[in-house]
């Protein structure tokens, strides 16, 4: 019961980004490059994330080091990824002001 549960999580996690992704993907690709970068990475990540996903939930062998390893090193691109589109954010946000070089460390 428990790995039906994790299977259909796994399933709507997906679908739903899968789909998030390639309507936020079309509206953005123009303007927020560092945005579509980041759905990119998350839509790849899930992908490369669930096999060993459910091996590791399945309590297969080969998963019970991959998942573990898999996982963090996700986490430290997703976190890259965020970092870029909030700095890409802020600098679109003061380009056009005249106070542009207030966010700069003096």
């Amino acid at each position: 019961m428990r790995f039906a549960i994790q299977l259909c999580g796994l399933m709507i996690g997906f679908l739903f980004r899968s789909s998030s992704s390639v309507r936020c993907c079309a509206a953005a690709t123009g303007v927020f490059h560092s945005f579509f970068a980041y759905m990119v990475g998350d839509f790849l990540t899930t992908v490369v994330e669930v096999p060993s996903a459910l091996g590791y939930y399945r309590g297969m062998q080969w998963a019970a080091s991959d998942f573990p390893a898999l996982y963090w090193f996700n986490i430290v691109v997703m976190q890259v990824l965020v970092y870029a589109v909030v700095m890409s954010l802020i600098y679109q946000a003061t380009a056009n002001s005249g106070r542009a070089g207030s966010c700069a460390l003096r």
